[in-house]
């Protein structure tokens, strides 16, 4: 029996680099085995996160530099960077201005390349997805005769003037959607009552109409989230409101209005259509294209002073 014992020391001494080296290869191997798949799967997250954040992003993009600036937040990120370029064009289509966003998506379509083997049916061939994005990208142009018909309104009605340096008048009538935005609605017919409107400031906006900026807000009264029946769709000449930046989903800003000069269906959903133009479209068509100050592109180069009232009939 000891000399059996002494044999199995000595041959363990003899050895023990070696069993060293396995314990450790097997320990390793299965530490590996166990970090690899949840290094995969937290990679894979974060590529999820990334992509989403670029969805969250497009709910604020209101020009081409910022529609630049959100897909470069994700160019760390080769799936995020890839799929977001991918579904840019899709909702630069829905947002009636797709011209002015597709310069930008396609610089960034033509710097993705490789084949990750995903493919789409292109005329009964299988295409790679990036190249079909890049072909598919002029005709996405052709759904602007998929524009939905939006419903009238018949609530109270309110004048806009915009006053130039001047004197020159701009007035237009909106009517409200009352019935359909029962809250976004009393909301700025409180503003009105409460002679808001000479605080705020009338500043240009990307779609080529203007916003209101600075109302004063109430620290004391509840937040206002997004009203979307259907029906009330982002056309030409609709008064709306503006997604919270930072705020909950749906939030809505309470010290900024937007009222449209063209159609931006991207937004059916995310903010609240209050109103529809139904007097003065063609001053409006005016105010859209009114000159930016030189030291402020978030300033019209004409100071504009604004009153808002009830319409009494």
């Amino acid at each position: 029996m000891t000399t059996l014992q002494d044999e199995t020391n000595g041959w363990l001494q003899q050895n023990s680099r070696s069993i060293l080296f396995l314990a450790v290869l097997l320990l390793g191997g299965g530490a590996v085995m166990w970090y690899l798949p949840r290094a995969t799967q937290a990679s894979m997250q974060a590529s999820w996160q990334k992509y989403s954040d670029f969805q969250q992003a497009l709910l604020s993009v209101d020009t081409p530099d910022d529609l630049n600036a959100a897909l470069n937040a994700t160019q760390d990120d080769v799936r995020a960077y890839k799929w977001s370029t991918l579904a840019a064009p899709s909702w630069a289509a829905r947002t009636g201005q797709e011209d002015e966003y597709f310069a930008i998506i396609q610089n960034h379509l033509n710097s993705i390349t490789g084949d990750d083997g995903v493919k789409i049916l292109e005329e009964g061939t299988s295409v790679n997805i990036v190249e079909a994005t890049k072909a598919r990208v002029e005709g996405y142009r052709k759904l602007d005769a998929l524009m939905p018909d939006p419903i009238e309104p018949t609530g109270s009605k309110i004048k806009v003037t915009l006053t130039n340096e001047a004197g020159t008048n701009f007035e237009l009538v909106y009517q409200l959607y009352e019935e359909q935005a029962p809250v976004a609605s009393a909301w700025l017919l409180g503003l009105i009552d409460e002679g808001s409107f000479a605080e705020a400031r009338p500043i240009p906006s990307p779609q080529n109409g203007f916003q209101v900026a600075d109302l004063p807000a109430d620290d004391e009264a509840g937040k206002l989230y997004v009203e979307k029946p259907w029906g009330c769709f982002h056309v030409s000449g609709t008064l709306c409101t503006v997604l919270e930046n930072g705020g909950d989903p749906g939030e809505q800003s309470r010290e900024r209005l937007q009222f449209l000069g063209r159609d931006l269906y991207g937004q059916d959903g995310v903010t609240t259509v209050i109103g529809k133009i139904v007097e003065g479209e063609n001053n409006l068509a005016v105010l859209g294209e009114l000159e930016r100050a030189e030291d402020d592109p978030q300033a019209f180069a004409s100071g504009l002073t604004m009153t808002v009232e009830r319409v009494t009939e």
